[in-house]
């Protein structure tokens, strides 16, 4: 049953991926990492594309009004064009043209992380089924698990091939693989010092497509660290244990700061005042003003990734995504796709019932540490990426994975209490695939709404 689960997604994200034709094609008018993978194999960190001459002469070579061409979402730094995103993608690729002398398509990596970003978080929820509630129903696991595969966010990242969701994707893929191993590490008495030492590569990896994503293992060592002190004659083995999971960490999180250094002489540099928006609006606020970051847009940003209602039209689907700018004051947003999570994914309303989770929570046996990891970093990441200057539909994949976690246990501690009252459990189920048919209409409607914004070439 996994295994056909399994295919039929796979089939579900390369139909997508590939605008139903089964054939990856790069999309017109984006940069993607090939562009940073060809300028490493020469030995350089800016991109080989010159800059316009006459935009360099310019007053302000960033300004998209300017009648001189551009790389869309370049940046512009001394006179050359460097590459948007964290390099670690792009480095595979180096990695790839070197043993085999051929890289690979940008739809073939989006496919393949968004498939085992969902085989990855499978492993997670049936090991902790295995070992906190092995007498669960099995349909509750599934349930769950085919939901995160239908989701709105994987569904988005796999229906468009372009470098923003490639490193997405490939962000989250490490992320959960990360998880996996770390929950291994946590309750296996086997091989515990190779999980940590595995889960600590593997987060350091989604720190190298997606800075973003270093939130989740920071949290967790913070969190291990504090619980390590109340136990005594454990800690120093419990140190031991997080020192093999940060020291990985720390070394790719080095890396990338190395990175920026090497490129715009300051290591927390990313580049975000560099960039060329298409967009004279986006221009004016994050490049003129400096706002690309800003504590102002939480409260807004919030709203949209927590409660705003998606437009009603009057053409089939009846439902669109938001797209615009929006200016509350002095404060800008830039509205992509994104709308509240429990629109776009129902089935994250049931982290509403979370208390369900611990209080079902066998002695002896509480993951309630990972628990409240998972939990605290996914909420600690959407205040995160809700500082920046846009709500985008790729960032709610940036917050919302690790939240199925809470949600199977919510569901196993529902089921729990409703298995004996069946007069009731015909109710549950009703609610239940009422949850999962809008999790799949939601997740097409994104997906498909990805597909028409990044068209392939005609």
């Amino acid at each position: 049953m996994s295994a056909a689960l399994a295919s039929v997604l796979l089939l579900v994200y390369l139909f997508l991926n590939t605008s139903f034709s089964f054939r990856f094609t790069e999309r017109p008018g984006v940069p993607n990492y090939e562009m940073l993978a060809e300028s490493f194999l020469s030995g350089q960190l800016h991109l080989k594309q010159p800059v316009d001459p006459s935009r360099l002469k310019a007053h302000d070579p960033l300004d998209p009004s300017l009648p001189y061409p551009y790389l869309m979402d370049g940046l512009i730094f001394n006179g050359k064009y460097y590459f948007q995103h964290e390099p670690l993608p792009a480095i595979f690729r180096v990695l790839s043209v070197k043993l085999t002398g051929t890289s690979y398509s940008t739809g073939s990596v989006v496919v393949l992380s968004v498939w085992l970003s969902f085989l990855s978080m499978g492993s997670i929820m049936w090991k902790i089924r295995q070992v906190v509630w092995p007498s669960s129903r099995v349909w509750v696991f599934y349930y769950v698990w085919a939901g995160f595969g239908i989701s709105g966010p994987q569904l988005y990242l796999a229906g468009a091939p372009v470098v923003y969701n490639e490193s997405m994707a490939m962000g989250c893929a490490f992320l959960l693989a990360g998880s996996y191993f770390l929950l291994r590490g946590l309750v296996d008495r086997r091989h515990t010092t190779m999980n940590f030492a595995l889960s600590g590569i593997l987060f350091g990896s989604s720190i190298g497509c997606r800075a973003e994503l270093a939130i989740y293992p920071i949290t967790f060592c913070f969190l291990y660290f504090a619980w390590s002190l109340t136990r005594g004659g454990e800690f120093w083995l419990r140190s031991k244990q997080l020192c093999v999971l940060a020291v990985p960490v720390s070394i790719f999180g080095t890396g990338l700061l190395t990175y920026n250094y090497l490129r715009f002489g300051s290591f927390f540099d990313f580049g975000r005042s560099h960039l060329m928006f298409p967009r004279y609006i986006t221009y004016v606020h994050t490049i003129l003003h400096g706002d690309y970051f800003s504590l102002r847009r939480i409260p807004f940003q919030l709203y949209h990734y927590l409660l705003a209602l998606p437009a009603v039209t009057e053409k089939f689907p009846y439902l669109r995504y938001p797209f615009g700018d929006l200016i509350y004051g002095d404060v800008y947003i830039y509205l992509q796709l994104a709308c509240s999570i429990f629109i776009t994914t129902p089935l994250l309303l049931l982290c509403l019932v979370l208390p369900w989770y611990f209080k079902y929570l066998p002695k002896g046996r509480s993951l309630r540490l990972p628990a409240i990891a998972c939990l605290l970093s996914s909420v600690t990441t959407l205040v995160m990426v809700s500082t920046t200057v846009g709500s985008l539909a790729r960032y709610m994949s940036a917050f919302t994975p690790l939240l199925y976690v809470s949600v199977f246990g919510a569901l196993v501690g529902i089921d729990h209490k409703l298995r004996p009252a069946l007069d009731h459990s015909k109710g549950t189920i009703g609610i239940l695939a009422l949850l999962f048919a809008g999790q799949l209409f939601m997740g097409l409607l994104l997906g498909l709404t990805g597909v028409v914004q990044f068209p392939p070439p005609k």
